[in-house]
């Protein structure tokens, strides 16, 4: 990887007014990958506009709320799927059965929101179909889903911070670009490399 220096750094707090992402994941399947992927987030969007409970809610904080909370705050939600989202379950009841599990409240509430939310697949899990979903969030299923991959990483989110910062309504017209220099200078390759290599092959 390359090494963020002191402009890119100073780059990535230039990010302004600029609505938040949430991170909606299951502890027990990807919460490794939730963290990974945050940090990353965080080098482009900055600390307060990446939000992950398990870091984001203070203690003695009504979880409930604090997540309701920050869901009417952020713009874009990203639900992370790993190959046992769909099947963790709890004295034999699949957890997403249940009308209070929190992972299948948040999904319901950025869907009833009308925010962008985007599944993003991890750990070599393929996306639900509509009728292993409850009903409740089974609109999950009719979205464009995105791979991560680990012999991929890298150009796989820099490929989602370009889908990020494309949406129209949300970062792109909000974030004046600092954020994404920032981070491909952090990733070493990405778009502009292969925008680069695409150039050389046609000079050729």
């Amino acid at each position: 990887h390359g090494v963020i220096g002191p402009d890119d750094r100073r780059a990535t707090r230039e990010v302004r007014s600029m609505s938040g992402i949430f991170i909606s994941y299951r502890r027990d399947d990807q919460a490794g990958f939730a963290g990974r992927l945050a940090d990353a987030l965080v080098s482009v969007f900055g600390a307060d506009n990446v939000f992950r409970d398990i870091e984001d809610i203070h203690p003695g904080q009504d979880f409930v709320l604090a997540l309701e909370r920050q869901l009417a705050s952020v713009d874009v939600m990203l639900v992370m799927i790993g190959p046992a989202w769909q099947t963790a379950s709890r004295e034999g009841v699949r957890r997403l059965d249940e009308a209070d599990d929190f992972v299948r409240r948040e999904i319901e509430a950025g869907l009833k929101s009308g925010k962008t939310v985007l599944p993003v697949l991890v750990g070599g899990a393929t996306m639900p179909a509509e009728k292993d979903l409850p009903k409740a969030i089974a609109g999950l299923a009719r979205r464009q889903a995105l791979i991560l991959s680990d012999a991929g990483w890298t150009s796989d989110v820099a490929r989602l911070v370009d889908e990020l910062l494309d949406e129209d309504a949300v970062i792109a017209e909000r974030s004046d670009g600092f954020g994404a220099c920032a981070f491909k200078a952090f990733l070493g390759f990405g778009r502009v490399e292969r925008d680069a290599q695409a150039l050389a092959a046609a000079a050729r």
